[in-house]
């Protein structure tokens, strides 16, 4: 029985080694990855599984298609001409990186540029690319080219998401914020609100079930203390009491507030925030 234990133990270890090894393929510095800031993609040539690179010594460039596939006519498209594959976009070329190893290279960008995105869509959807020369070949000869290459980008631990508490657990007899981060918002209809356009519909839940709010979702644009201020970097904020905001009888302990933010002009759920936050009510 232990030496079962001690050969599945190694068997793990194995395991564990080898998603690394493969991981480190290509990657991403820094990481965790602020994606509004210049960051640096790197492959080693030397790892991937596709060998129909070796012995090229470059220069190689990027064919990338995630998180957002970008179409003819951007400046960071692919590749040009007729026969694109075999035409890559000189501003894609890679720069070697020797200090990493003998056959890495990397690709400096800054993604939400790059891609012409949200934050949150590139969290979502991780950079997906691939590398070859110029000339990939193709179009019925061979092609030259490096496996898809799927790199997974994770967020600063800072990163709070679309809506968050400030504090982040919701002080129920305090004064306590919901910020509403607008930039990063990945719904079309929802992008660039002004300043006057963002309204909050927020509802409580007590331990015994029994819920609070202002007004119902259609009628909040009727109440100012509903209404978002807007800040300098285009996030929303709406500051209060929760206590005084939804007139919470003494005694009753509020478990989660729900967080709806709309449009002043809501027609349908196109002028809505794709989802409903839960935020967690800290104790008294």
């Amino acid at each position: 029985m232990k030496k079962i234990k001690y050969s599945l133990l190694i068997l793990l270890g194995f395991i564990i080694t080898s998603s690394k090894l493969v991981a480190q393929t290509a990657w991403i510095e820094p990481d965790p990855t602020d994606v509004t800031k210049s960051i640096k993609i790197y492959a080693d040539l030397s790892k991937t599984t596709n060998k129909s690179l070796e012995g090229n010594p470059g220069p190689f460039y990027i064919w990338t298609w995630l998180p957002v596939s970008l179409p003819t006519g951007d400046p960071n498209q692919n590749g040009t001409g007729d026969k694109p594959w075999q035409n890559s976009n000189d501003s894609l070329i890679m720069t070697p990186e020797p200090a990493k190893g003998a056959r890495v290279f990397s690709f400096t960008m800054v993604p939400t540029k790059f891609y012409g995105c949200t934050p949150a869509l590139v969290y979502q959807q991780g950079i997906s690319l691939l590398v070859k020369p110029k000339n990939g070949g193709g179009y019925g000869g061979p092609d030259f080219k490096t496996e898809d290459l799927i790199i997974p980008v994770n967020a600063p631990s800072n990163n709070r998401g679309l809506m968050y508490g400030l504090p982040a657990a919701i002080l129920q007899n305090e004064i306590t914020s919901i910020v509403y981060d607008n930039p990063k918002e990945d719904k079309t209809t929802m992008q660039n609100l002004a300043a006057d356009d963002c309204l909050m519909y927020i509802k409580a839940t007590d331990a015994s079930g029994a819920t609070y709010q202002v007004a119902s979702f259609l009628t909040i644009q009727n109440y100012p203390q509903l209404q978002m201020k807007k800040m300098k970097d285009g996030r929303f904020k709406s500051t209060f009491i929760l206590n005084k905001l939804l007139s919470i009888p003494a005694g009753v302990t509020i478990k989660k507030i729900d967080v709806t933010v709309r449009k002043k002009n809501w027609a349908s759920s196109d002028d809505q925030t794709s989802k409903t936050y839960t935020l967690v009510v800290g104790c008294i």
